[in-house]
């Protein structure tokens, strides 16, 4: 009697086995829908005002951005009007680099001024010591 005790516990043991292991994994929108779906209004509020829960919100958010827009970038050009929005962001990031170059040799121009003018106020600036000694 022992025994048949023994083997219907391995065999309970082995069904809740299969039953746990042929269960679909939760997904974390799954848990996500399920966490959503017990909060209370306050609770709600709670978490809408926590900078630490918006902040990782946000980064998700940017790296499913950045993920959509890689895989549908092509999708998204054959599109008239968002074709001509990507044409114009790349005319700007062109520009932009044009610019960047223009903006680096006038701050070298100036750089060379500058020093230029440190030069000569040095220099003054040793001829007025030697008139005060």
């Amino acid at each position: 009697m022992q025994d048949r005790s023994i083997v219907e516990t391995y065999k309970s043991k082995l069904e809740d086995f299969k039953t746990a292991t042929s269960a679909q994994p939760q997904t974390v929108w799954d848990r996500l829908n399920k966490v959503l779906a017990s909060l209370t209004p306050e609770q709600t509020a709670y978490m809408e005002s926590s900078e630490d829960i918006m902040m990782k919100k946000q980064k998700l958010l940017e790296h499913f951005n950045a993920w959509l827009f890689e895989k549908y970038k092509t999708d998204f050009v054959s599109i008239p009007a968002f074709s001509k929005e990507a044409e114009d962001y790349v005319s700007s990031l062109e520009a932009s680099v044009s610019e960047f170059a223009e903006h680096n040799k006038k701050i070298l121009q100036d750089y060379h001024i500058k020093l230029k003018e440190n030069e000569e106020l040095k220099a003054e600036l040793k001829r007025l010591k030697e008139i005060q000694l």
